[in-house]
Formats: C-alpha cells, structure tokens, sequence
C-alpha cells in the first residue's frame, strides 16, 4: 500500500519492555523448574489435564521414572 507516494508498514506488537500479564505465575514456574533441576526429575510445563480443552493445566510436573513417582505443583 502506499500513502503519499511512500510505502507504509504498520507492525502491531505488544511492548516489548512490558511485563506479560501472567508475569508473576511464570516466575513461579521458573523458580519451581530450577529447584526440580538439580534433583534428576525430568521436568515438563504446562502439561494437559483435559487434551480436548487446554485451559486445563498442571503448572508444573517433575517426573522420575526410575522412583515411579511424578510431583505436580500447581501455581
């Protein structure tokens, strides 16, 4: 498109030195996930409860096979 003879571009963007909204529940997965880091759990985000609806999620699972056992955190 052009506007005056010159080419016009518009890029629409959140800012990017604006905190996400969720900032303070990511932090606490970021935190959770480096405590998990030095234990040898395998460590997932986020992970599904319900696949046919995404709303629905466990914040964090730390997984270790070899124990059998799973730790899921909710923030």
């Amino acid at each position: 498109m052009l506007a005056l003879g010159r080419p016009l571009r518009l890029d629409i963007a959140r800012d990017p030195h604006a905190a996400p909204t969720d900032a303070g529940h990511l932090d606490g997965q970021e935190l959770i996930l480096r405590l998990l880091r030095g234990s040898g759990f395998i460590r997932r985000v986020e992970l599904n409860t319900r696949p046919a609806d995404s709303r629905h999620a466990i914040d964090v699972v730390g997984l270790d096979p070899c124990r059998r056992v799973m730790v899921v955190i909710g923030i």
